[in-house]
């Protein structure tokens, strides 16, 4: 090291894989997200390796629904770097589309909700540019099919008709249409980053996994080896909306959740899948069989049992190739122990070409493993996808959606992540603002461990992590997608329901049960009134679930609208509710050229929320992967400036 560095202070000096490219200017400078808003001294102090500081939120609005987050710096194997980086965005696309009324080209909005973590390795280049840059490819894609998301329907004609045969094509599933933004939206993020990194540094690669909040559901896209799981009460009633057939045309795959084990409340649904080179065998077999030449004489595809040694030659020994999931016989010949294996090691410690741990994500462009082999043809940036659907029931405060780097699962699994999450939610009010961000500090915690005389241990005086941790913490039940919770068997004086089958006239003669082409529906509506925060206001919501042959009632898709407005005081008697059913009764029927905002009384206001349809019948998640073989929405979160909290723990 020159003395030039040493007099400027180690914090000067660059990550090694920076100093083998230093004849560019690197992209974005080191940094932690955006949303921490972290002074020149926590930032410092954040890097302190020794240390290991908890970095949470002091004010948690800094996020949407008050989520929490947290993270903490390796234990020392990247000097002064934090090779995780995170992010999330809320846009409200606008997409011009036609009304489904008039038929008239009209402005609409979709609200979008979007959260990220990106564990990085080998420099935190490639982790810094997705985080800085996926949510705006993911927002382009999918505002190429806004569109098509807001016709009627599961599933949409993506062609019109051009002649007497109909269209060109058949109808596509609205799911596979996003899942196929959130795919190309990951491709591009990586084809950007082969571009600039003719011009810039961005060193190293990193795994992604984005969680979007959209029309109802949450996508889960994941490339590489961070986890989603959500966290609920196995218990939550579902929701009033009937589930939809699934549909055998779009290869989706059900899941189910899974309870906990040792006794807790909360089950644990899997919402992503680990890729490494162990659960991407398949794939990476499969290629390497394709262009064996990618190997360059040096590795063999197949996976054996056990290492071979020369003894082995002519001896069976058990192996399995990229079609095989099950394990077979073979005659061990000189070719197979002049090849190494491409797949090594199990678990966290599998390796591709003896080099890399994880088969997919962003960058590696540069990475090359012994012999020269480049490992970037082996890797993909191509996520799986899974859709959990929000609005078949019911979500409480206590169900949450943990997202987090490889730091935390590499000691904590599911169950024990769970528990540690339960434990923690139980200690806290429901309506504590920081109720999430303790529960994903106390899960940094728990996976790094303190340090002692032995190095950093667990409370089990287990190793902890010593890898990079960030961990999101999202309430479920703070979704503006969240249903209603199901009213009460038994009402009490603050409480009053009221059911009315109300069949009124429409301005063009039909009633509200019939459609313009003469078919029956049923309207029914349900009001309850509950106590507000505010004194002197009670909330209202009102369901009006309408079926019909062919017409859906929701510009978007959806056949449920929720109205939900204040009065200036709560209901004092039974007619003030039976009023209120009355007028939204009206409202909803109303004419051609009236909308329900403008039937209600000027006390009352209203905001739709869609629902989107079910996809499958037994579950609430689906998996899509094309490599395989009660909130109302707000207005944009703030931004204002925020203090941020350094917690040495």
């Amino acid at each position: 090291m020159s003395l030039e560095m040493l007099s400027i202070g180690l914090d000067a000096v660059p990550h090694p894989t920076e100093m083998a490219r230093s004849g560019l200017p690197s992209r974005y400078q080191d940094c932690r997200p955006n949303f921490l808003n972290l002074s020149s001294s926590s930032l410092k102090h954040s890097k302190d390796h020794e240390a290991r500081p908890v970095i949470v939120l002091t004010e948690p609005d800094r996020l949407p629904w008050c989520s929490g987050y947290a993270e903490t710096i390796n234990g020392g194997k990247s000097a002064f770097v934090n090779e995780d980086h995170a992010a999330f965005d809320y846009e409200r696309l606008e997409v011009f589309a036609p009304d489904a009324r008039t038929g008239e080209e009209k402005l609409h909005h979709i609200e979008l909700w979007y959260f990220g973590v990106f564990d990085g390795h080998a420099g935190c280049g490639a982790s810094i540019f997705s985080a800085k840059n996926l949510h705006k490819h993911i927002i382009s894609a999918m505002k190429s099919i806004g569109p098509l998301l807001l016709k009627e329907g599961d599933s949409v004609y993506v062609e019109e008709a051009t002649g007497p045969l109909g269209p060109p094509s058949p109808p596509v599933l609205k799911d596979t249409l996003i899942q196929g933004a959130l795919e190309h939206a990951f491709i591009d993020m990586d084809a950007q980053i082969k571009r600039e990194r003719a011009t810039y540094s961005i060193p190293g690669g990193c795994t992604a996994i984005a969680a979007v909040f959209v029309l109802g559901k949450l996508y889960i896209s994941n490339a590489g080896d961070s986890r989603a799981i959500i966290c609920r009460e196995p218990t939550g009633p579902a929701s009033s909306k009937p589930p939809a057939a699934s549909s055998s045309s779009n290869s989706a795959v059900a899941a189910v959740a899974t309870p906990s084990a040792g006794g807790l409340s909360l089950e644990v649904v899997e919402v992503s899948h680990d890729f490494t080179p162990e659960t991407d065998r398949s794939r990476l077999q499969y290629l390497a069989m394709l262009q064996p030449k990618l190997l360059r004489g040096l590795f063999g595809r197949l996976q054996w049992q056990r290492r071979l040694r020369k003894r082995d030659l002519d001896k069976r020994v058990m192996c399995r190739d990229a079609h095989m999931q099950g394990w077979v016989y073979r005659t061990v010949t000189d070719e197979d122990l002049n090849y190494a294996p491409m797949l090594t090691g199990e678990g966290k410690r599998a390796r591709l070409l003896g080099t890399i741990g994880t088969s997919r994500g962003f960058g590696d462009h540069d990475l090359v493993g012994p012999g020269d082999i480049h490992i970037k043809p082996f890797l993909t940036a191509a996520p799986e996808v899974v859709i959990y659907d929000l609005s078949r029931r019911h979500h409480t405060p206590d169900d949450v959606l943990v997202i987090a780097t490889d730091g935390l699962w590499e000691r904590l699994n599911n169950e024990e992540a769970t528990a540690v999450v339960e434990q923690c939610l139980a200690k806290q009010a429901r309506n504590a603002s920081n109720r999430y961000n303790t529960v994903a500090q106390q899960l940094v915690l728990a996976a790094r461990g303190n340090l002692t005389s032995k190095g950093w241990r667990t409370a089990t005086d287990e190793q902890g992590s010593y890898d990079d941790i960030s961990i999101f913490i999202i309430p479920l039940g703070r979704c503006p997608f969240n249903p209603p919770a199901p009213a009460p068997a038994e009402t009490s004086a603050l409480t009053t329901a009221a059911v009315a089958t109300t069949t009124p006239t429409r301005s063009d003669g039909t009633t509200a049960g019939e459609t313009s082409g003469g078919e029956r529906q049923q309207t029914t509506m349900a009001l309850s009134t509950s106590d507000s925060n505010t004194p002197g206001e009670s909330t209202l919501t009102a369901s009006a679930v309408a079926s019909t042959d062919s017409v859906h009632r929701s510009l978007m898709g959806s056949s449920t609208d929720t109205v939900v407005g204040k009065f200036a005081s709560p209901p004092s008697r039974k007619g003030s509710a039976a009023a209120a059913v009355s007028e939204l009764s009206a409202a909803l029927a109303g004419g051609e050229e009236d909308t329900p905002q403008q039937m209600l009384s000027p006390s009352l206001s209203l905001v739709e929320k869609p629902l989107s349809p079910n996809l499958s019948i037994d579950s609430d998640m689906v998996v899509l992967d094309s490599l395989s073989a009660a909130n109302l929405p707000s207005a944009q979160p703030g931004r204002g400036e925020a203090a941020t909290g350094v917690a040495t723990v």
